[in-house]
């Protein structure tokens, strides 16, 4: 898809100096700048009850723990 944006003269001289250097076009070097935008933007709108989760607490039992039984219970299986 294509589409035409307004770009203030000095983010357009960053831009060329970048496409220079990188080797990579303008185009390609915004593409890929949106997609770094979305990706990130993506990662922040996790719900808060995601985002304040403080562990489980005290006393709680780790999975980690059943690990050796799990493997005990595989073993016998087969």
């Amino acid at each position: 898809m294509n589409f035409n944006i307004y770009v203030p003269e000095e983010l357009n001289e960053e831009l060329l100096t970048l496409s220079k250097i990188s080797k990579k076009t303008r185009n390609t070097l915004i593409r890929e700048a949106i997609e770094v935008y979305l990706t990130q933007q993506h990662r922040h709108n996790w719900p808060d009850v995601i985002l304040n989760f403080e562990g489980l607490g005290q006393g709680t039992v780790r999975f980690e723990s059943f690990r050796f039984e799990e493997k005990s219970a595989f073993k016998s299986f087969f």
